[in-house]
């Protein structure tokens, strides 16, 4: 049974707004609110108190493979109260674990003060579209708002190959399918085969991390169906230099966003820097000219697309009139 302890420390977390909790051996704890960490207690935490909180909550498998990886990661629901993405790794000092509070509910994609333009998507019947950002910049919440948007509109055959799974979906128009890798499909390389035997309509992959997933992403591109999936990437030909040229053509649109503080509110709001395919994108991909995705970005707002810095001036106007 998990620690009552551990459980009191969701609670903070949760009635505080934050969207991580940290716990390091020999630290204090620490919660991430608005991007910023602040200190939960002025006591540091001892190696048998982290023990005991994460011994609470694994599986005798889930120890096995921190004990033999160092590392492990994991979903924890409570209650119907917490939703929780889990990383516990050991370091020299002993273990450290981060908790993500995952919303029980999906936002609704109007709630989340993107460009009108990124609803689009849900119109798309195939392609590849990626949610790109930093930790923390909300692109896993933005692809889960689009699978639910269309969830809600359109009659769908959804498939989600996720490590771990993340937001829970309930099937309203669309029959949603939630695979988790290493549990209901035994690795990316079974993807490919299986989701096309499903006959699916869209296929959200959690993250785009490696070589194998890339390859994947290519793979399930040239299908004909349409996929959704979140990368690591700083701006969009950072996302362009990891993929490569190879999806050129069915690279539909890039969404890369931050979530920035303004001026006048505690809340933060996504700025976000978006490419949509058009010829002239998909000849400069071919031809490695990346360094002029820029100027296309700037000069084609028309077509829903911006840079980084349209879309912050963007953010700074709108929260000024939403303070007003």
């Amino acid at each position: 049974m998990i620690s009552k302890d551990l459980l009191n420390l969701f609670q903070i977390a949760k009635k505080n707004k934050a969207s991580d909790l940290y716990l390091s051996t020999n630290s204090r704890s620490m919660l991430r609110v608005n991007g910023e960490l602040n200190e939960l207690s002025e006591a540091r935490l001892d190696k048998k108190t982290i023990e005991t909180y994460v011994k609470s909550f694994l599986s005798k498998e889930e120890q096995e493979i921190l004990m033999t990886e160092s590392c492990v990661d994991l979903n924890l629901e409570i209650e119907n109260e917490f939703r929780l993405r889990i990383n516990i790794f050991i370091q020299s000092n002993g273990l450290t674990a981060i908790f993500h509070l995952i919303p029980l509910e999906i936002p609704e994609f109007d709630s989340l003060n993107l460009p009108k333009h990124v609803k689009n998507i849900c119109g798309l019947k195939s392609g590849l579209v990626l949610f790109a950002g930093p930790s923390d910049s909300g692109k896993s919440t933005t692809m889960a708002s689009i699978i639910n948007e269309i969830n809600q509109n359109q009659k769908s055959h959804i498939i989600t190959f996720e490590d771990p799974i993340e937001f829970r979906f309930k099937n309203i128009k669309s029959i949603i399918s939630q695979r988790e890798i290493g549990k209901h499909i035994q690795n990316y390389e079974q993807i490919a085969k299986q989701s096309i035997r499903a006959n699916p309509d869209v296929i959200a992959i959690g993250e785009i991390r490696d070589s194998e997933t890339i390859k994947l992403a290519s793979i399930l591109a040239e299908t004909g169906h349409l996929i959704l999936a979140t990368i690591h990437a700083a701006s969009v030909v950072n996302v362009i230099n990891r993929i490569g040229p190879q999806l050129s053509d069915s690279l539909m649109c890039v969404i890369c966003q931050r979530l920035m503080k303004t001026k006048k509110a505690s809340k933060r709001f996504p700025a976000c820097e978006i490419l949509i395919h058009n010829e002239q994108i998909a000849t400069l991909i071919r031809q490695n000219k990346l360094h002029q995705i820029q100027n296309v970005l700037q000069f084609s707002q028309t077509e829903g697309m911006q840079t980084f810095e349209q879309g912050l001036r963007k953010v700074e106007m709108n929260n000024i009139n939403l303070q007003n």
